[in-house]
């Protein structure tokens, strides 16, 4: 692949963008892009002036069929949209003023870092350059893509980063340097669902049971290490269960209930015959490097708060259908405890229409219909008709849509159908704001898998 170093005026925004419906002129792709993003562009405006642009991560683009010294962007566009509007603020619409004033601002107290060309990898056409883009969005692909961390090494990359250490992460990092803890239980302790296990460990009567204290953010005990290691060890081994519901450990009655069936009191771990010197699960290497970055007064990051909004306000997923992307966008700025039936039911409607793009994209309607929503089936139907294609056209494994499946299966869930139809008809029903956010997060994989896939294929149908 050539490499060359383009000037920004140069480059130009991929009208059929994967991120959004087709676009007719650059003014309109910007803008599009403006109205998606706000105020991430300028946080990303921000990072670019002060680091400069991901060396890791180069712009690709393919010659414009009119002009050899000009470029379609169709990897990177909303890097160069940012460069862009750096280049020129008055490129953002005058709705909206505050963030073309943030943009005035900031090009003028770092004029001389705008970035005004930058190296750019040339495509011979789309064909290789979607090569190139399916192995990044992608995840995985046998070996071949960029392949996603997992939930335990997220937890180890913070741990470094931001100088502290989740519950979750001390326990597993505690059994993994245990002597006791047989070699393939270690291996296996990476499907752990990291959310359960600090569901259940954040609460103060199961941390009791088990004889855990929690110290200045370090989990500490003053029980065996090796009867702590084995009451932990059963757990997990609980959780890896295929069967295993969230259901068990949701409320604190139910973990309540969960710990007897695990320990009665007469094989509670927390006992006197089992006292010793306390000691602390977090490795030495980790305290001691908590130590010296406060020594050395480096700025560490605060530890992130619990998200509020019902969708990760970073999440991006290649939408393909205008409105669909514009409920995605509010879902992603709607904080869920000030609008809280508004968020079930923008979830329920983000839902069905999006199975119901899938559908048709797909063509799986029964012959002589139309659309999806006029298929005659309900939401569960369509549900599992979707999943089952995603899982025979292999754009998804039994991992990414265990969260929905859950959710269709489990009466009790947010985000079974039954329950979001209470959410819209039953005004006795109310949905509860931490239930909404968990089970977006649950059923996130599912939805990224889906608009992948919607993506992949109208692109294909180009």
């Amino acid at each position: 692949m050539e490499k060359r170093t383009i000037k920004v005026t140069n480059l130009f925004i991929d009208l059929d963008n994967f991120r959004f419906e087709h676009q007719t002129s650059q003014l309109e792709a910007i803008n599009r892009m403006i109205e998606e993003y706000k105020g991430d562009l300028y946080n990303l405006a921000v990072d670019i002036l002060a680091h400069g642009l991901n060396p890791t991560d180069m712009p690709l683009v393919i010659k414009l069929p009119t002009d050899d010294n000009k470029f379609i962007v169709m990897e990177g566009n909303r890097r160069i949209t940012t460069l862009k509007i750096l280049l020129n603020p008055n490129l953002i619409d005058n709705k909206h003023q505050s963030l073309k004033k943030k943009f005035i601002k900031l090009v003028a107290e770092n004029e001389s870092k705008v970035i005004r060309s930058l190296e750019c990898g040339i495509c011979a056409n789309r064909e290789e350059a979607y090569l190139w883009i399916e192995r990044k969005h992608s995840n995985g692909l046998h070996g071949i893509g960029t392949q996603q961390w997992n939930p335990i090494q997220k937890q180890r990359f913070e741990e470094v980063t931001k100088g502290k250490t989740s519950m979750a992460l001390q326990v597993i990092n505690m059994l993994m340097g245990a002597k006791t803890v047989d070699e393939n239980f270690k291996k296996q302790l990476a499907t752990v669902k990291v959310t359960n296990l600090q569901r259940l460990i954040s609460d103060p009567n199961v941390r009791q049971k088990l004889g855990i204290s929690l110290q200045n953010g370090h989990l500490t005990s003053d029980i065996k290490k090796e009867v702590v290691t084995d009451a932990l060890t059963e757990i997990l081994k609980d959780m890896m269960k295929d069967d295993f519901k969230v259901s068990k450990i949701y409320k604190k009655e139910d973990r309540d209930t969960y710990m007897r069936s695990l320990f009665g009191t007469s094989t509670s771990p927390n006992s006197v015959t089992n006292k010793t010197e306390r000691w602390d699960f977090v490795t030495t290497q980790a305290a001691q490097r908590e130590v010296d970055d406060k020594q050395q007064k480096t700025v560490v990051a605060q530890p992130l708060k619990p998200r509020v909004t019902l969708v990760p306000k970073k999440l991006e997923l290649p939408i393909t259908d205008a409105r669909i992307a514009a409920i995605f966008h509010e879902m992603k700025g709607l904080v869920v405890k000030n609008y809280v039936n508004t968020a079930a039911i923008i979830l329920r409607v983000f839902l069905e229409m999006s199975v119901d793009v899938y559908i048709e994209t797909f063509h799986l309607l029964k012959a002589g219909k139309l659309t999806s929503s006029k298929s005659g089936k309900n939401l569960l139907e369509k549900l599992q008709t979707v999943i089952d294609h995603l899982k025979t056209i292999k754009a998804a494994n039994i991992d990414m849509t265990k969260g929905m499946e859950f959710a269709m299966s489990n009466k009790n869930s947010p985000l079974s159908p039954e329950t979001m139809n209470s959410y819209v008809h039953n005004y006795r029903f109310s949905p509860m704001p931490d239930s909404l956010i968990s089970e977006w997060d649950n059923v996130q994989p599912f939805f990224e898998c889906l608009w992948q896939a919607v993506a992949k294929q109208k692109g294909n149908e180009r």
